[in-house]
């Protein structure tokens, strides 16, 4: 009795032991885990908020870009005499119903300039385009006029209030207009504030935190906090709160800088943590703030809910672990073993069921599951496999469909020994959007081209294979290259293509003269490489990229080449080559580069120019296809 009564004792102090032991164990456990995971949870709300950032600033930034792009167009047509008068309301007025986002549109010129229309704004009031004439005493000194003049550069204004059109605070795109190489105005394109407000402040999750819109000078013009919209600014709240931190956080911003930051000032920011990120098209910040109690509070609930579970859970335990201590090891080694068998991959394996035990029942419903779902996450894996494979065999095979399309650098003429040839293509991804060709339209007659389509991916690269099918369908067709692009450009626009703004320089060679006709649409100048070392550059564009207006009327222009002259002809992806300090390769040091050159064939100078965008580039920021196409026009064919 008394050897039964000590088996006992011993078995509640084993019992006690282990229960005490695994109790601290688990409050270990929670300990650190709270630890990992807060650190785990504000890496992952950082990454959601960054997130958040970006979508806000990638979706403003599309319509901010858009009205960029329709102002340089509207000044490419106004500079370039393409449309005047009546023909400009009406583009006016098109524009401004397919674009809801402009409020308003302005032409001003300069008051001083005689025999110059007067200065108009022009929006759409009930469908109806409306036109007021703004008071030349006035807005010449203001900012969204002065500064452009001033600075002779593109640019964004603060939020103003507008008296002449929509009656309401907008920020304006000033483009200056150039005529016979003087400032002579300003077109402006005008958006309401509300329309920026609006678009950071529909987002479904921002009740994750508070968003903010500054402009470069730091003046709040969206918040959820409605005291602080065009009434503060952060440098005004770091002044009255004497707050560093928040001070430099603003010259972060007005500079810039993209940032994650702890706010511990004594302001109604306090214990926040700020996202922010500049939008690179006016130089406004987008910031998102979220509090540590936020940030946290899943993590101290799920803690208080762990710790409740794991008292409730060892004080069970404390009782039955007597009871079942003995009886579970059997049952508990079948699991065990039947559960190994899975993990090396036997999902066939049978999991024993105990009647016996209520624990090993749940324990044997949770490695069923377990089993289930591996086996349809493996079988998952498999499929997905499968398709990525399939889906990057397609791309592979269109790669190199698109690069049988172009011609291949051979030793040898294929046209006539007179020409010499190299070509070089490098897309920025497996299939890219720009293209170079050439081929004989006759025995005289030898035709190029070196084209760039807005846009990448398969969509670009189609368009691409279409632009050239069609060159070489229609080549003979056509006396002129710029009847050969105005072609180009009807079939363009009459098959809405998505992809469908293309820059194109389209060439024809008479072998037998010398004389080269061209066309520029909308392309990087070309350059012609005489025997003296010396270059020319041909900058003149003879219209806007293809595919946007039909019926375009395109110019061309000619010169004589002289035996060894070499044609040059790039895209923009060797142009806009960005270095890590964020610069461009531009067209001067392409010039540095050509005017270097000595005795080159067209290999090596297409290599040398290659070579020296690619020394002064950084790799990770080549987001555009690379094309160059260099002819060397020996002798005329006799």
């Amino acid at each position: 009795m008394l050897r039964r009564l000590r088996s006992k004792s011993l078995t509640y102090q084993v019992v006690a032991f282990i229960s005490l032991f695994i109790l601290l164990i688990t409050v270990v456990q929670i300990s650190v885990t709270h630890f990992l995971m807060s650190g785990v949870m504000r890496a992952n709300a950082s990454n959601t908020v960054s997130l958040l950032v970006n979508e806000n600033i990638n979706r403003i930034e599309g319509k901010l870009s858009r009205i960029q792009l329709l102002a340089r167009n509207i000044r490419y047509s106004v500079q370039a005499g393409l449309i005047t008068g009546e023909q400009f309301q009406l583009m006016v007025a098109a524009a401004l119903r397919e674009n809801p986002d402009i409020s308003s549109l302005c032409m001003a010129y300069e008051p001083s300039i005689q025999n110059q229309p007067r200065a108009q704004v022009y929006f759409v009031r009930n469908t109806e385009l409306v036109v007021n004439i703004l008071n030349p005493e006035e807005y010449p000194y203001e900012d969204w006029y002065q500064i452009p003049i001033m600075s002779g550069e593109q640019r964004w204004s603060e939020p103003w209030y507008d008296r002449a059109g929509s009656q309401t605070l907008i920020s304006s795109y000033s483009i200056p207009i150039i005529s016979n190489g003087r400032y002579i105005g300003i077109l402006r394109l005008d958006t309401q504030l509300s329309k920026l407000q609006q678009m950071i402040s529909t987002d479904s999750r921002q009740q994750i935190g508070k968003m903010l819109l500054l402009t470069n000078n730091g003046t709040f013009v969206s918040s959820q906090i409605d005291s602080l919209v065009m009434n503060y600014g952060i440098f005004s709240l770091a002044e009255e709160y004497n707050d560093e931190e928040l001070r430099k956080i603003g010259q972060d911003m007005i500079y810039g800088r993209s940032g994650v930051q702890k706010l511990g000032g004594k302001h109604m920011f306090e214990d926040y943590w700020i996202t922010y990120a500049p939008l690179k098209s006016n130089g406004w910040s987008l910031a998102v703030l979220m509090s540590e109690r936020t940030i946290f509070r899943d993590l101290n609930l799920l803690t208080l809910i762990q710790g409740i579970a794991s008292a409730i859970a060892f004080l069970l335990l404390a009782v039955i672990l007597l009871l079942r201590i003995r009886h579970i090891n059997k049952p508990l080694s079948a699991l065990t073993a039947a559960v190994e068998r899975v993990g090396s991959g036997d999902f066939d394996t049978v999991i024993p069921h105990s009647s016996d035990f209520y624990e090993l029942q749940m324990l044997t419903n949770s490695f069923e599951t377990m089993r289930d779902s591996l086996s349809d996450y493996i079988e998952n894996l498999r499929k997905t496999t499968e398709e990525k494979n399939r889906i990057m065999t397609e791309v592979l095979f269109a790669s190199t469909i698109q690069r049988n399309l172009i011609p291949r650098n051979v030793s040898t003429n294929q046209f006539h020994d007179c020409l010499r040839i190299h070509g070089i293509l490098e897309p920025a991804g497996d299939i890219g959007g720009d293209l170079y060709d050439y081929f004989a339209i006759d025995d005289n007659t030898f035709c190029f081209a070196i084209a760039d389509v807005v846009g990448k991916g398969i969509v670009a690269a189609m368009t691409m294979t279409m632009v050239s099918t069609h060159i070489r369908a229609k080549g003979a067709s056509f006396q002129t290259p710029q009847e050969l692009a105005a072609d180009l450009n009807n079939f363009l626009c009459s098959n809405n293509i998505e992809s469908n703004f293309v820059t194109i320089i389209l060439g024809f060679i008479d072998l037998k003269s010398g004389r080269l006709s061209y066309t520029n649409a909308g392309h990087v100048p070309l350059f012609i490489r005489k025997a003296n070392n010396q270059y020319q550059k041909l900058a003149e564009t003879h219209s806007t990229a293809l595919g946007v207006f039909p019926n375009l009327k395109i110019g061309g222009s000619s010169l004589q080449l002289d035996p060894t002259d070499e044609i040059i002809l790039v895209t923009d992806g060797i142009t806009e080559s960005m270095s890590s300090s964020e610069n461009f390769f531009g067209i001067e040091r392409l010039e540095e580069t050509i005017a270097k050159l000595q005795n080159p064939n067209p290999e090596t100078t297409a290599k040398a120019i290659l070579s020296a965008a690619r020394k002064f580039s950084n790799p990770d920021k080549q987001y555009d296809d690379i094309t160059i196409l260099v002819i060397e026009f020996s002798h005329p064919k006799h």
